[in-house]
Protein backbone atom coordinates (compact mmCIF):
# COMPACT_ATOMS: atom_id res chain seq x y z
CA UNK A 1 0.00 0.00 0.00
CA UNK A 2 1.41 3.33 -0.83
CA UNK A 3 2.38 6.17 1.70
CA UNK A 4 -0.32 8.31 0.55
CA UNK A 5 -3.11 5.95 0.34
CA UNK A 6 -5.95 6.83 2.15
CA UNK A 7 -7.59 4.19 4.40
CA UNK A 8 -11.01 4.23 5.08
CA UNK A 9 -12.70 2.34 7.15
CA UNK A 10 -16.60 2.16 6.02
CA UNK A 11 -19.42 2.05 8.96
CA UNK A 12 -23.14 1.13 7.89
CA UNK A 13 -25.36 -1.21 9.32
CA UNK A 14 -27.12 -2.05 5.55
CA UNK A 15 -25.15 -4.70 4.10
CA UNK A 16 -25.45 -4.43 0.82
CA UNK A 17 -25.17 -0.96 0.63
CA UNK A 18 -21.98 -1.14 2.90
CA UNK A 19 -20.54 -3.67 0.40
CA UNK A 20 -21.34 -1.12 -2.66
CA UNK A 21 -19.12 1.74 -1.12
CA UNK A 22 -16.31 -0.79 -0.55
CA UNK A 23 -16.45 -1.92 -3.97
CA UNK A 24 -16.65 1.60 -5.20
CA UNK A 25 -13.66 2.65 -2.72
CA UNK A 26 -11.42 -0.22 -3.49
CA UNK A 27 -11.28 0.33 -7.13
CA UNK A 28 -9.64 3.90 -6.53
CA UNK A 29 -5.77 3.62 -6.50
CA UNK A 30 -5.39 6.47 -3.84
CA UNK A 31 -7.92 4.45 -1.27
CA UNK A 32 -8.07 1.53 0.58
CA UNK A 33 -10.99 -0.16 2.83
CA UNK A 34 -9.07 -1.59 6.13
CA UNK A 35 -12.26 -2.52 8.08
CA UNK A 36 -15.98 -2.43 7.80
CA UNK A 37 -18.07 -2.04 10.37
CA UNK A 38 -22.56 -2.73 11.16
CA UNK A 39 -22.97 -0.49 14.29
CA UNK A 40 -21.23 2.34 15.87
CA UNK A 41 -19.76 0.33 18.58
CA UNK A 42 -17.62 -1.77 16.37
CA UNK A 43 -16.56 1.45 14.66
CA UNK A 44 -14.97 3.05 17.40
CA UNK A 45 -13.08 -0.67 18.26
CA UNK A 46 -11.92 -0.99 14.48
CA UNK A 47 -11.03 3.00 14.48
CA UNK A 48 -8.56 2.50 17.38
CA UNK A 49 -6.72 -1.28 15.95
CA UNK A 50 -6.35 0.57 12.31
CA UNK A 51 -5.85 4.55 13.26
CA UNK A 52 -7.54 4.97 9.53
CA UNK A 53 -7.03 7.99 7.99
CA UNK A 54 -11.34 8.88 7.17
CA UNK A 55 -14.29 7.38 8.30
CA UNK A 56 -17.20 6.86 6.50
CA UNK A 57 -20.42 6.79 7.74
CA UNK A 58 -24.16 6.67 8.46
CA UNK A 59 -25.43 8.61 11.28
CA UNK A 60 -28.12 6.29 12.19
CA UNK A 61 -26.83 2.74 13.62
CA UNK A 62 -27.42 0.32 16.26
CA UNK A 63 -25.89 -0.51 19.09
CA UNK A 64 -24.07 2.86 19.26
CA UNK A 65 -25.59 6.04 17.08
CA UNK A 66 -23.10 7.48 14.40
CA UNK A 67 -23.15 10.54 16.21
CA UNK A 68 -22.22 9.62 19.48
CA UNK A 69 -19.77 7.42 17.60
CA UNK A 70 -18.10 10.58 16.09
CA UNK A 71 -17.82 12.41 19.68
CA UNK A 72 -16.03 9.12 20.92
CA UNK A 73 -13.64 9.24 17.63
CA UNK A 74 -12.91 12.76 17.35
CA UNK A 75 -11.92 12.98 21.30
CA UNK A 76 -9.77 9.55 21.54
CA UNK A 77 -8.14 9.66 17.72
CA UNK A 78 -8.17 13.12 16.40
CA UNK A 79 -6.11 12.62 13.32
CA UNK A 80 -9.29 10.41 11.73
CA UNK A 81 -11.42 12.16 9.85
CA UNK A 82 -15.03 12.04 9.63
CA UNK A 83 -17.32 11.87 6.89
CA UNK A 84 -21.14 11.01 7.76
CA UNK A 85 -23.63 9.31 5.56
CA UNK A 86 -27.15 9.21 5.85
CA UNK A 87 -30.65 9.71 3.67
CA UNK A 88 -31.11 12.93 6.20
CA UNK A 89 -30.91 16.13 5.09
CA UNK A 90 -32.70 18.08 8.06
CA UNK A 91 -30.34 21.28 8.57
CA UNK A 92 -30.48 20.48 12.32
CA UNK A 93 -29.45 17.31 11.93
CA UNK A 94 -26.77 18.18 9.96
CA UNK A 95 -25.42 21.00 12.35
CA UNK A 96 -25.12 18.30 15.28
CA UNK A 97 -23.48 16.02 13.02
CA UNK A 98 -20.48 18.28 12.39
CA UNK A 99 -20.79 19.59 15.98
CA UNK A 100 -20.34 15.72 16.93
CA UNK A 101 -16.81 15.75 15.00
CA UNK A 102 -17.78 14.84 11.46
CA UNK A 103 -16.14 17.55 9.09
CA UNK A 104 -18.29 16.21 6.22
CA UNK A 105 -21.73 15.17 5.10
CA UNK A 106 -23.03 13.42 1.78
CA UNK A 107 -26.60 12.37 1.06
CA UNK A 108 -26.90 8.33 0.16
CA UNK A 109 -28.39 9.71 -3.08
CA UNK A 110 -25.32 11.54 -3.60
CA UNK A 111 -23.14 10.68 -7.06
CA UNK A 112 -20.07 8.63 -6.92
CA UNK A 113 -17.73 11.45 -7.34
CA UNK A 114 -18.95 13.54 -5.11
CA UNK A 115 -18.37 10.26 -1.88
CA UNK A 116 -14.86 10.42 -3.77
CA UNK A 117 -14.74 13.98 -3.69
CA UNK A 118 -15.67 14.14 -0.61
CA UNK A 119 -13.45 11.43 1.24
CA UNK A 120 -10.12 13.04 -0.46
CA UNK A 121 -11.23 16.52 1.01
CA UNK A 122 -12.04 14.97 4.75
CA UNK A 123 -8.78 13.35 3.98
CA UNK A 124 -6.81 16.82 4.25
CA UNK A 125 -9.10 17.88 7.01
CA UNK A 126 -11.03 20.26 4.15
CA UNK A 127 -15.16 20.27 5.06
CA UNK A 128 -17.00 19.13 2.19
CA UNK A 129 -21.08 19.04 2.32
CA UNK A 130 -22.77 17.16 -0.77
CA UNK A 131 -24.48 19.51 -3.55
CA UNK A 132 -27.68 18.69 -2.40
CA UNK A 133 -27.04 18.86 1.79
CA UNK A 134 -25.85 22.43 0.76
CA UNK A 135 -28.93 23.56 -0.75
CA UNK A 136 -31.23 22.14 1.91
CA UNK A 137 -28.67 23.97 4.66
CA UNK A 138 -29.13 27.10 2.37
CA UNK A 139 -33.26 26.86 2.49
CA UNK A 140 -33.57 26.29 5.83
CA UNK A 141 -31.52 29.62 6.73
CA UNK A 142 -33.14 31.17 4.15
CA UNK A 143 -36.46 30.47 5.72
CA UNK A 144 -35.68 32.19 8.82
CA UNK A 145 -36.93 29.05 10.99
CA UNK A 146 -33.87 29.45 13.23
CA UNK A 147 -33.52 32.23 15.85
CA UNK A 148 -30.19 33.23 16.30
CA UNK A 149 -29.17 33.37 19.65
CA UNK A 150 -31.38 31.02 21.32
CA UNK A 151 -28.25 28.27 22.93
CA UNK A 152 -25.58 30.92 22.41
CA UNK A 153 -23.74 29.56 25.78
CA UNK A 154 -23.68 25.97 24.23
CA UNK A 155 -22.52 26.66 21.02
CA UNK A 156 -18.63 26.14 21.20
CA UNK A 157 -16.40 27.24 18.10
CA UNK A 158 -13.26 25.51 16.98
CA UNK A 159 -10.34 27.76 16.48
CA UNK A 160 -10.89 27.79 12.37
CA UNK A 161 -14.08 28.75 12.61
CA UNK A 162 -13.03 31.90 14.90
CA UNK A 163 -10.29 32.13 12.46
CA UNK A 164 -13.01 32.33 9.78
CA UNK A 165 -15.43 34.60 12.08
CA UNK A 166 -12.90 37.15 12.67
CA UNK A 167 -11.66 37.54 8.44
CA UNK A 168 -15.25 37.43 7.30
CA UNK A 169 -15.56 40.16 10.36
CA UNK A 170 -12.72 42.20 8.60
CA UNK A 171 -14.72 42.34 5.26
CA UNK A 172 -12.71 39.50 3.45
CA UNK A 173 -14.54 37.97 0.86
CA UNK A 174 -14.59 34.51 0.18
CA UNK A 175 -11.79 34.34 -2.20
CA UNK A 176 -9.79 36.23 -0.06
CA UNK A 177 -10.42 34.20 3.10
CA UNK A 178 -9.73 30.59 0.87
CA UNK A 179 -6.08 32.81 0.19
CA UNK A 180 -5.00 33.70 3.47
CA UNK A 181 -5.59 30.36 4.98
CA UNK A 182 -4.61 28.27 1.78
CA UNK A 183 -7.70 26.05 2.13
CA UNK A 184 -9.97 25.75 -0.97
CA UNK A 185 -12.95 28.12 -1.89
CA UNK A 186 -15.06 25.24 -1.44
CA UNK A 187 -13.68 24.77 2.01
CA UNK A 188 -14.68 28.21 3.16
CA UNK A 189 -17.74 27.73 2.06
CA UNK A 190 -18.66 24.85 3.95
CA UNK A 191 -17.16 26.36 6.87
CA UNK A 192 -19.55 29.41 6.56
CA UNK A 193 -22.39 27.12 6.03
CA UNK A 194 -21.69 25.63 9.03
CA UNK A 195 -21.65 28.62 11.14
CA UNK A 196 -24.60 30.25 9.87
CA UNK A 197 -26.31 26.70 11.07
CA UNK A 198 -24.72 26.27 14.31
CA UNK A 199 -25.65 30.48 15.07
CA UNK A 200 -28.78 30.25 13.11
CA UNK A 201 -28.02 33.65 11.43
CA UNK A 202 -29.05 33.46 7.64
CA UNK A 203 -26.17 35.35 5.90
CA UNK A 204 -22.61 36.68 6.22
CA UNK A 205 -24.42 40.08 7.09
CA UNK A 206 -26.55 38.93 9.58
CA UNK A 207 -23.58 36.46 11.12
CA UNK A 208 -21.34 39.76 11.35
CA UNK A 209 -24.07 40.96 13.33
CA UNK A 210 -24.58 38.44 15.39
CA UNK A 211 -20.43 38.13 16.59
CA UNK A 212 -20.79 42.31 17.21
CA UNK A 213 -23.73 41.73 19.41
CA UNK A 214 -22.78 38.48 21.51
CA UNK A 215 -18.97 39.94 21.53
CA UNK A 216 -17.62 36.46 20.29
CA UNK A 217 -14.52 37.69 19.54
Amino acid sequence: MASNTIKVIVADDHELFRDGIIRLLNKQKDMDVVAEASNGEQLVQLTQKHLPDVVVMDIQMPVMGGIEAARVITAKFPATSIIALSMIDNPYIIAEVMDAGAIGYLLKGAPKLEMLEGIRAVSKNETYYCSGTTQKIANALGSQSIQPGKSLKKIQFTHRQKQLMQLICQGLSGPQISQKLNLSERTIEGYRIALLAKTGCHNSAHLVFFIMQNNLL
